[in-house]
């Protein structure tokens, strides 16, 4: 029986593990907040003649910037590259790369607010300066194009040259099923609320299932299930609770 198991642990590792997955970005860079957080940049540098304005891509709560980058054939990040776009992809603070100098820590925090009045702006900052350009757009996913709207609206946004955004209300009925948006996480541990455990082990298995769970996310009938299964596997961090009771406070109200 113990050698059963064994056999089975070994063999569902190897499964795993064909879903690891990093970017094949040219450059890393850091943006650098007036607060103190290291903000992870990396780069697609363009391809061919470029254009003259480079394309900053902004992910959403829980994600990471692996998003834009999980299959040769379905890179959002590397087909702007080709076209001639010098594109960016940000980890905002609290995951991946993205911490103080102290590093990840348990006792750090972040909300909605630090998104929208510092890290945004220190993105946009850096990359214009290091690809001396005047302006840059912005891509937001989800979060990271409220965040965008936040900044505009706080006169942050100047050197955006123009912005879109997908996933990203303004207003969302009561009537939508859109989690972490309609349907606020509960469970939280240590100024964590736990998103990456399950993610690793469940997305998957979700995945290739075809589970309807993930049709918030993922349309299932028009994606190779690999990429979410890569996004799941890698791509998901905990996050903040005070960031994550700011929406609950918000899909309350």
């Amino acid at each position: 029986m113990t050698g059963a198991i064994a056999a089975t642990m070994l063999s569902g590792g190897r499964w795993y593990r064909r879903f690891d997955w990093t970017t094949t970005h040219d450059e890393e860079h850091v943006a650098r907040t007036s607060d103190g957080w290291n903000l992870a940049l990396y780069r697609y540098r363009a391809m061919g003649k470029a254009k003259p304005f480079p394309v900053i891509c902004g992910h959403g709560m829980a994600g990471t910037h692996l998003i834009y980058d999980l299959h040769p054939d379905y890179s959002l990040a590397r087909h702007l590259a080709a076209q001639g776009f010098d594109t960016w992809l940000v980890d905002l603070r609290g995951r991946g790369e993205s911490w103080p100098d102290s590093g990840p820590g348990r006792q750090l925090q972040w909300s909605f607010d630090d998104f929208a009045e510092v890290d945004v702006p220190a993105a946009i900052e850096r990359v214009c300066e290091l690809s001396g350009a005047e302006q840059a757009y912005w891509l937001g996913m989800e979060m990271s194009g409220q965040a965008l709207y936040a900044s505009t609206v706080l006169g942050l946004a100047e050197r955006v040259r123009g912005g879109i955004t997908f996933g990203s209300p303004a207003l969302t009925s009561k009537e939508a099923m859109v989690p972490g948006v309609t349907a606020a996480p509960q469970a939280s541990f240590r100024g964590r609320v736990p998103f990456r455990a399950g993610s690793r082990l469940a997305g998957p298995i979700l995945s290739y299932g075809r589970s309807s769970q993930l049709e918030s996310s993922f349309r299932s009938c028009n994606i190779d299930p690999i990429v979410p299964a890569r996004y799941f596997r890698n791509g998901i961090p905990d996050e903040a609770t005070d960031l994550v009771d700011q929406f609950k406070g918000w899909i309350s109200e």
